[in-house]
């Protein structure tokens, strides 16, 4: 879509310039991707701020989706020992600085460490071996290539699900995350469709990232707002009032009282587990 037509749209619907506001009972305060995160650090991690090669998608093989790579190539389907990704140029982070191949190669080795075997053991990539910058997949043609714009990653042992892995590990701009990681998980720029414009003691704001790369990942809504709600009562009235869109977490003990009411009961579906669980999202 044009961009001048997308902007006339947004500004004659109130609804897209209305900020989400999400009620959680604490606030994640670290977003560094190359470390291991708490669950909501994650998710804002993963699916707002960050991109890695590929993205999880889809319901058969290889599960995956570009990102950031626009192409992606394995040697041999359903065992894989090297993979090859294409990262065209012009991709922007949140601060406007192009995303080079050194930012690439950085944020792939930094899971080659020995010091992060147990992160890698987490996400599926145990096997990651080796990472370096190549002119192309073998056998690729002239009109193919485009050199010192491919990345291949090698792995010590055939790794079926070596593409799905590769979508945990997040490109970061290595300047700076190299020069202070401490300030960049409480400070972090990445290149996904959300960037984080304000970090405070009650609330988190994720604005929309115009210079996004690509255009059907631009997100309908300006603004995600987190806000910190400890109080399980009190988030419940702020959901009633209007003040939070969405309210993931409800205190266990509010859960049967919620359900309780009249209407709310045919909306739910309700498996017996032991031992006991809910799982309860409300929303406006």
């Amino acid at each position: 879509a044009d961009p001048d037509d997308r902007a006339r749209a947004e500004a004659a619907d109130p609804a897209l310039n209305e900020a989400i506001v999400i009620g959680l009972p604490q606030l994640p305060r670290r977003f560094d991707p190359l470390d291991d995160l708490e669950p909501w650090a994650q998710r804002i991690a993963d699916d707002l701020v960050f991109e890695g090669l590929v993205r999880r998608a889809g319901d058969r093989y290889p599960w995956v989706e570009p990102a950031i790579a626009d192409r992606c190539e394995v040697d041999r389907e359903y065992a894989v020992a090297s993979v090859f990704c294409h990262v065209p140029s012009g991709i922007r982070f949140h601060d406007g600085s192009e995303l080079s191949m050194d930012d690439v190669v950085y944020s792939l080795g930094y899971w080659i460490d020995p010091r992060r075997g147990w992160i890698r053991q987490r996400h599926g990539l145990a096997n990651l071996q080796k990472i370096e910058i190549v002119d192309g997949p073998r056998g690729a043609g002239t009109a193919e290539r485009d050199v010192g714009r491919w990345v291949r990653i090698d792995f010590d042992k055939r790794e079926p699900l070596a593409l799905e892995a590769l979508a945990a590990i997040k490109i970061v701009p290595h300047e700076l995350h190299r020069a202070s990681p401490t300030r960049f998980a409480q400070q972090p720029i990445g290149t996904g469709p959300m960037k984080l414009s304000g970090v405070g003691q009650d609330r988190l704001v994720a604005e929309r990232f115009a210079d996004h790369h690509d255009p059907a990942r631009i997100v309908p809504s300006g603004k995600l707002v987190f806000r910190a709600i400890a109080d399980g009562a009190q988030a419940l009235t702020a959901l009633r009032r209007g003040e939070i869109h969405l309210l993931p977490e409800v205190a266990p003990s509010h859960v049967p009282v919620e359900l309780g009411k009249p209407g709310m009961a045919g909306r739910f579906q309700a498996w017996l587990v032991s031992p006991p669980r809910w799982d309860l999202l409300l929303w406006n």
